[in-house]
């Protein structure tokens, strides 16, 4: 019975299970989120990290109404599904954006990067944008069984592959050029909690990443009815917003953390304004380098920022050890 297949349930399962994600991830980073995004400076940044943010509630909101919603009209199908497929591309467009721009930032905005960066972009996106548009013309819906529930899709295209396709070569892209990059900063640094985290969130996202990105590309060509082929679009987009939240929120936390880390006027430590940052342990550590000292301050396990103590000469190996994450510049 239509209402009841597997495939049905399947779906049922996985658009229920992205919703939970998605809501308990934004209600346990929700502090994060106000101490370092609402409470600093907008930027683009800013705004680029909401969209990311909050997009995917739309087409969690549409996919729960098309998977188990009543007496829907074919007409009506076919506009939500549109709405779905344009708020996923919109969506990932944005996150592969600002991973972009973060793998940009830690090569601290090379040129040939930046060009290299570009064409890819350009490239990746018009071919998504083609997939996307042909894959929304494709759509014809029927009205479903008696008794049964939401949208059924009755034809589709296998063009909803082509963004995927353009999502994995551009993470593939950026990950190699993080890779690259990670092996230099980690021959460079002693110990670099913050950046160790960033990296390692990038590598160990992408692999989760890339393994539904490998699912959206095979399911259009094993699932039996054409509302299947998108089993995990929307699965994407949440891992996708999951992903750079954390990754922006970590570089914030990084940033404004540094910025505290200066003694005050008291000889206490002090923190930047409008942020409350959990001061725990407070680690200093002394090294010197060409001769030159310098003290690396140690928040906890979480920041760690380097302040000069041996003037010019220490204050130029202090900055040379420091990478460059401030993605919004």
């Amino acid at each position: 019975m239509y209402l009841y297949n597997d495939e049905y349930i399947f779906g049922s399962h996985v658009i229920v299970g992205s919703a939970t994600i998605l809501v308990y991830e934004v209600l346990t980073t929700l502090d994060d989120e106000i101490n370092y995004i609402w409470m600093q400076p907008w930027t683009l940044g800013t705004f680029l990290f909401w969209a990311n943010r909050y997009l995917p509630f739309v087409d969690v909101t549409l996919g729960m109404y098309v998977q188990f919603g009543a007496n829907i009209g074919p007409d009506t199908c076919d506009k939500y599904y549109r709405g779905i497929l344009w708020a996923v591309a919109t969506g990932l467009f944005i996150a592969e954006l600002i991973i972009t721009l973060r793998t940009l930032a830690i090569w601290s905005h090379r040129r040939s990067i930046l060009i290299f960066l570009s064409l890819m972009t350009l490239i990746t996106s018009g071919a998504g944008i083609v997939g996307v548009v042909l894959e929304n013309h494709s759509f014809q819906f029927e009205p479903p069984p008696l008794g049964g529930r939401g949208c059924k899709l009755i034809k589709s295209r296998r063009l909803i592959i082509i963004p995927y396709l353009t999502v994995a070569i551009s993470e593939t892209s950026v990950v190699c050029l993080t890779i690259i990059r990670a092996l230099d900063h980690f021959r460079r640094l002693t110990r670099y909690s913050w950046v160790t985290r960033v990296y390692g969130y990038g590598l160990l996202f992408y692999i989760y990443l890339l393994l539904i990105t490998a699912a959206n590309i095979a399911i259009p060509f094993a699932a039996e009815e054409p509302r299947y082929k998108g089993y995990f679009a929307i699965s994407q987009h949440v891992f996708h917003s999951i992903f750079c939240t954390r990754v922006i929120v970590l570089i914030q936390r990084r940033r404004w953390a540094r910025r505290s880390l200066p003694h005050a006027d008291d000889g206490s430590l002090s923190h930047a304004p409008g942020v409350n940052v959990p001061m725990t342990k407070v680690t200093v550590h002394q090294h010197t380098s060409a001769g030159a000292p310098y003290t690396t301050y140690s928040e906890g396990d979480v920041e760690t920022a380097e302040y000069t103590t041996g003037g010019k000469e220490s204050s130029a190996v202090a900055s040379r050890a420091q990478p460059n994450l401030d993605w919004t510049q």
